[in-house]
């Protein structure tokens, strides 16, 4: 994960408006429990999919230094609005940890509207309802995020997650499996069914 922050900062060193590399920094700072420097990169690439400028590169250099070139992001706009919601998902994720639970959801349905016929949006809202203790309200949003996308691995692992809150093991466990059946190599589904697997054992 660090070295994942250093190259998407490098990125935007060549490229201060790429909202591609704020979107990959802040999902990889959420992962590292940098929630709040998350949430700053969210604004920022909202701001620059809203037609912010990007700073002016500074003249200042060390004489023979060679200036590093600027490449700007053009973003078209038919892929605007998914990439917006993708990073309202990633603030959402970052305010839920906070504990920010009505801004996530907030997050959640406004990304929901874009991506409809996606499952990120709904499996989300499923998680937040599941920290909530909105146990039936979590299910069907969970259902309604498999119902779009039965055939990805993320929507099983989504509602895993969920279940584990909830504090059902073998159903989380279950779900996790499908996951894994869908994508070996989906490292979220694999760090789940073990999890689930670790709480069942220590039920019995």
């Amino acid at each position: 994960l660090s070295e994942a922050l250093v190259q998407y900062t490098k990125a935007l060193e060549r490229s201060p408006n790429s909202v591609h590399a704020y979107l990959g920094r802040a999902r990889a700072r959420v992962m590292k429990e940098e929630f709040d420097e998350a949430i700053s990169d969210v604004t920022r690439g909202l701001n620059y999919l809203g037609g912010a400028k990007p700073p002016e590169p500074s003249e200042d250099a060390d004489e023979g230094e060679e200036k590093k070139p600027i490449e700007l992001e053009v973003i078209p706009e038919e892929q605007k609005g998914e990439l917006a919601a993708h990073l309202q998902l990633s603030r959402a994720r970052a305010r839920l940890e906070k504990g920010e639970t009505q801004k996530a959801l907030d997050d959640a349905l406004t990304a929901g509207k874009t991506l409809a016929k996606g499952w990120e949006p709904k499996a989300f809202e499923g998680l937040v309802l599941a920290r909530q203790g909105k146990v039936f309200l979590a299910r069907d949003a969970y259902a309604a995020a498999i119902s779009n996308a039965p055939q990805e691995a993320g929507p099983y692992s989504a509602r895993a997650e969920g279940l584990l809150e909830l504090g059902y093991p073998e159903l989380a466990f279950e779900d996790a499996k499908t996951a894994v059946s869908l994508d070996p190599r989906s490292l979220q589904a694999l760090v789940l069914r073990a999890a689930a697997q670790e709480e069942l054992l220590n039920f019995e």
